[in-house]
């Protein structure tokens, strides 16, 4: 990765170059993904960007946004009965999320190489990570892992927890677990996937509270033997989360105007290189490239959902863009479509009301 000069004050970002390592995607779960065909009882939606998510009730308020598009996200979604399932296959995210206090989540990484970084934490891929009621956390797949890596994805409601699973906390958990136990996991999770595209009948006549009992008892086999690998960096942790509140409700309340290092130093109360270094560490990326991808994010969800946004020009000027051309330039650069072509999208659904394609939950 190159860094590209700074120009007017602002870190013009990152270029991808041939130097950086990209651990291709195994076939095997391209093929399985492929494999995996819309139901009756299984929603497969594949899309560019995940604001083109349709919206399903029972969600999790977990936000993604991706830094490249070399890969499309494909989500296949299916109820087991009181568990709603998910496959899902991203290109390198950022990701972000607080649950409500009714539901809990256990992501799954489906490959035995996967790498992610987790509340600041580079963690080993034979792992869980639990979010339980009102847990929060920041995570992000570096761009290394182009051009996709892949995860299930388990929510709960609050009373189908088991008592015998881990206590609650602030932060997401991330629990080293037995390889063995979790490639048993994973299988069984294919298989309930690939019978929901391909017997959706047998699905449905399945004995569902038999194999919601069965996969939560794998979870909770497995946890039982872990390890968490997280527990002495929570305290550091939660201060790099609230220092990136700060910063973030910074950046929402200057949308419009230029936003400094040293302002945001001040404004977030930690010394410069402080700053630096908990985005490098919670984000990935340098505060200045941060900064632009947040703005960046928020034109598009102008453009694509806002209700006062109806020319590129107003998308510009209310992210700090006064020359038209520069913000259509480096927008197109970021999503790989001009900042029309987005616009366009909306004025059709607005049209179209029964086009579902920029509807779902914010990226």
């Amino acid at each position: 990765m190159r860094r590209l000069p700074d120009r007017d004050g602002v870190t013009e970002g990152y270029e991808l170059t041939p130097s950086i390592p990209v651990r291709h995607e195994p076939a095997n779960f391209e093929a399985k993904f492929a494999a995996l065909g819309r139901s009756d009882v299984l929603t497969v939606e594949t899309v560019d960007d995940p604001m083109d998510l349709a919206p399903l009730p029972d969600r999790p308020a977990i936000d993604w946004m991706p830094l490249v598009y070399s890969a499309r996200t494909t989500v296949a979604s299916v109820r087991l009965g009181s568990l709603r399932l998910s496959a899902i296959r991203l290109p390198p995210c950022l990701f972000e999320g607080r649950l409500d206090d009714d539901h809990a989540v256990v992501w799954i990484p489906m490959e035995d190489d996967h790498d992610a970084v987790v509340n600041g934490r580079v963690v080993p891929s034979n792992i869980l990570v639990y979010g339980a009621p009102g847990a929060r956390f920041q995570a992000y797949w570096p761009l290394r892992t182009r051009p996709a890596q892949c995860a299930f994805g388990l929510v709960l409601r609050r009373a189908d927890i088991p008592a015998d699973w881990p206590e609650g906390k602030v932060l997401f958990r991330v629990q080293e677990v037995n390889p063995d136990g979790l490639s048993d996991l994973r299988d069984r999770l294919w298989t309930l996937f690939l019978t929901a595209s391909e017997d959706p009948d047998g699905f449905a006549a399945s004995n569902a509270d038999a194999a919601v009992a069965d996969l939560l008892q794998k979870v909770g086999t497995l946890f039982s033997g872990s390890r968490r690998r997280d527990r002495s960096r929570e305290p550091l942790a939660l201060q790099h989360l609230e220092t990136m509140d700060r910063l973030d409700a910074m950046m929402t309340s200057r949308l419009d105007r230029p936003i400094s290092s040293e302002d945001a130093a001040r404004y977030t109360g930690v010394a410069l290189r402080t700053l630096h270094n908990v985005t490098t560490s919670m984000r990935g990326m340098s505060l200045q490239t941060y900064v632009k991808t947040r703005k960046m994010r928020s034109a598009r969800r102008h453009l694509l959902r806002g209700v006062c946004c109806d020319l590129v020009k107003q998308a510009a000027l209310m992210h700090g863009y006064t020359h038209l051309g520069r913000f259509a330039q480096e927008y197109t650069k970021f999503f790989g479509e001009p900042p029309s072509a987005t616009l366009a999208r909306k004025l059709v659904d607005v049209a179209a009301p029964t086009n579902r394609a920029s509807a779902g939950i914010d990226g």
